[in-house]
């Protein structure tokens, strides 16, 4: 006659105790906090890295503009070469002249300037419309860096035949501070923008 086993006790069962729950649950959790910062600095970097490409491309630009109108690029007086911008902060003076309505298009004196006044203006609009508080300086400069550090310089010495736009825009820094570009103590691109001979 077979006689019934007796049920074992638990000692064959397996299981997670809390305390291993809750380990998984910090560890899975530092993981994702730190694929969530890899994340945010990714964004930020392609972001300053489109604002970089901008920039570039509107000072080719400008500097493109200041080869067809080389007359009055050339010019060392800022009275008579409105490329020479100098701008942080600020609404944007309106044009003499809206070339659109009246005809820049002459070789007179009268009307290079205005159409390089209003070239300037839809320049600078753009400028602001797609870099944030962007701040720009375009001068004469024979150093536009330090000689020293090598870092760029708001300042220029007004000497040389080579015409630099320097830029800058408001940025998050390497502390994750929030640093404004009309606040910004050095350029974040600097690119010579030459307008050729005086021939």
């Amino acid at each position: 006659m077979l006689t019934p086993s007796t049920p074992t006790t638990g000692s064959n069962q397996g299981g997670f105790s809390l305390v291993e729950v809750l380990v998984t649950i910090v560890v899975l959790s530092i993981g994702m906090l730190g694929s969530a910062g890899m994340q945010t600095a990714a964004l930020q970097a392609n972001t300053q890295t489109r604002y970089q490409v901008v920039a570039v491309a509107l000072a080719s630009e400008l500097a493109e503009a200041m080869r067809g109108n080389h007359r009055v690029a050339l010019s060392t007086d800022p009275a008579d070469n409105p490329y020479l911008i100098n701008h942080s902060s600020g609404a944007l003076a309106a044009p003499p002249v809206d070339c659109l309505v009246e005809s820049c298009s002459g070789n007179t004196d009268e009307e290079r300037l205005s159409n390089a006044q209003w070239q300037v203006h839809e320049w600078m609009s753009r400028l602001q419309t797609e870099l944030p508080s962007a701040r720009v300086r375009i001068c004469f400069d024979s150093a536009p860096f330090h000689a020293t550090t090598g870092a760029a310089e708001w300042d220029c010495d007004d000497t040389g035949d080579v015409m630099v736009a320097k830029i800058a825009w408001t940025r998050i820094n390497t502390r994750g501070t929030l640093v404004f570009g009309s606040a910004a103590t050095s350029p974040l691109v600097v690119i010579p923008v030459t307008a050729g001979s005086a021939s």
